[in-house]
């Protein structure tokens, strides 16, 4: 929240208001709304904001529950219902270049309205937030949706859209207002042009809060392991990212690598030759790798009924393996990411190749490690899905490792062509190139 933005609107408002007194209404409401998310904005940050006991009571357990219940089908849908009202208030909907805001007061009211309920949305998320009734992490699988990490991403998440989002669309409005107020004929062409594009920016904003309180909703509803496939999704595209850069080292008509052939000095052409050869060679052997990622990653972040694993997360899964779980995942990636740098930084060694070769051997043992340690912490904390129910422990890892474990293999595979192709290259460097 920046406060200068409210003072050229005070300052506008104090301008306007011997013409319609509309301005100075709106700008008073707006800003006691802002004031007041800025003040929630600047101390509102401690994701656990009463003190830390080592057991709620059972009405405070209950408050938690009331709490969550209320912000998924109170609160959150009211902000929604409210909207809908300011933005009829406002008059957007009318074709005609008529003045905004018919009914200030109305307008103010609900403004105010809007103050009180996003007002209870943060006490609710911050009951919610309360420290877990037992304070061991190991045993957060019991407390369901008040796990540690599923209120920490709630508060994250509600808190963004009320101060960003919201935020932004109740300045515009007030923009918009505003406007209305200084301009000196109505009729102006321009000015009726600016002001039907402020009006449809207010449009789209209004739309895209709503969508993100319906998507806060359902995230509050989702299961741990659907969560996961969430965040999941974001590397899983990244794949693709890489596969484009690599085949923008194969591929002579590339501007990135036209652009890296133009830098590069003229002599010894030969051994420059030789020297992208093997650097492509690289690439090629690194593409099987990328590939097999994506598929991995396929396969965890498949939410459609045909194709969902037989298996899904435990649903008693305490913080601190969610969260071992989420840091191997990001090194996982994290290493995947650094063997495809590795190729690009291979072709532009300018034939000193043998200087970058350790670096993409040290990437690819610690993407396997760092593979084997993601699905043997998946391993450990599978349980029958919905529609395996009645499977057995043994039955449930048989599928896992049907799943997986031919994944794997060729991913060993895949390395070790790499890791070959990666120690000729040294071998035919000493002979030709310059170490």
């Amino acid at each position: 929240m920046a406060a200068w933005t409210w003072k050229l609107i005070r300052n506008r408002s104090n301008r306007a208001h011997c013409k319609s007194g509309v301005a100075q209404v709106i700008s008073e409401a707006l800003q006691a709304f802002d004031k007041w998310l800025d003040d929630d904005f600047r101390y509102g940050h401690d994701l656990h904001p009463y003190p830390r006991e080592k057991q709620l009571t059972l009405d405070q357990l209950d408050k938690q529950i009331d709490a969550l219940h209320d912000l998924r089908t109170v609160l959150l849908p009211a902000t929604k219902h409210q909207l809908v009202a300011l933005l009829q208030s406002l008059g957007l909907q009318s074709k005609q270049p008529a003045y905004p805001c018919p009914d200030p007061e109305l307008t103010a009211k609900i403004l105010s309205d809007m103050h009180s309920t996003t007002s209870s949305i943060i006490s609710a998320l911050d009951i919610v937030t309360w420290t877990p009734p037992i304070p061991d992490p190991s045993n957060h699988h019991r407390l369901q949706d008040f796990k540690q990490f599923r209120t920490t991403c709630l508060l994250q998440k509600t808190k963004r859209i009320i101060h960003h989002d919201l935020w932004r669309l109740l300045y515009t409005c007030a923009e918009w207002v505003l406007a209305w107020d200084d301009q000196r004929d109505p009729k102006d062409t321009a000015s009726q042009t600016r002001s039907a594009n402020t009006r449809n920016r207010i449009s789209r904003l209004a739309v895209h809060f709503v969508i993100l309180i319906d998507e806060v909703i359902e995230w509050s509803k989702l299961s741990d392991f659907a969560i996961l496939q969430e965040e999941w999704q974001e590397p899983a595209q990244e794949c693709n990212v890489m596969l484009q850069a690599l085949s923008g080292i194969l591929n002579a008509t590339s501007m990135w690598r036209q652009k890296i052939d133009q830098n590069q000095p003229g002599e010894n052409q030969e051994e420059r030759q030789a020297h992208r050869a093997r650097a492509i060679q690289l690439a090629q052997l690194t593409i099987p790798i990328v590939k097999l990622t994506r598929i991995f990653y396929a396969k965890l972040t498949k939410t459609a009924t045909s194709d969902q694993f037989p298996f899904t997360l435990d649903p008693e899964i305490c913080f601190k393996e969610h969260e071992l779980l989420q840091d191997r995942m990001s090194t996982f990636h994290f290493n995947i990411n650094r063997l495809v740098n590795c190729r690009g930084r291979t072709y532009i060694a300018n034939m000193n190749m043998t200087a970058e070769i350790p670096s993409l051997k040290e990437a690819l043992v610690e993407s396997i490690g760092s593979l084997e340690k993601v699905l043997l912490t998946l391993a450990f904390r599978i349980a029958p899905s919905e529609a395996t129910a009645g499977c057995s422990a043994a039955q449930v890892q048989r599928s896992f490792k049907a799943c997986f474990f031919p994944l794997q293999k060729q991913f060993r595979v895949a390395s070790k062509n790499l890791r070959a192709a990666a120690n000729a290259c040294i071998g035919q460097a000493g002979n030709g190139e310059s170490a």
